[in-house]
């Protein structure tokens, strides 16, 4: 992730539908609470079922699903 500069990462099925996301906070978290097995499956530390929106959403629909969802 740092190489690349990406800071999340969108885990798919194996025909390339979204299941998860894997942030830097998520790392953070998993490293601060002594959590961290780097040896873990992804599908055990991802975040399941992120939110999305259509490419057509606006910055205001987009702030008000983070704020539903506590992002």
């Amino acid at each position: 992730m740092r190489r690349n500069k990406v800071g999340s990462i969108v885990i798919t099925t194996a025909h390339g539908a979204p299941e998860g996301i894997f942030t830097e906070r998520d790392l953070l978290r998993l490293a601060a609470t002594g959590e961290l097995d780097t040896g873990a499956p992804i599908g055990r530390v991802m975040t399941r079922n992120p939110a999305g929106l259509p490419v057509s959403a606006s910055v205001y629909d987009v702030a008000q699903l983070m704020v539903r969802r506590g992002i």
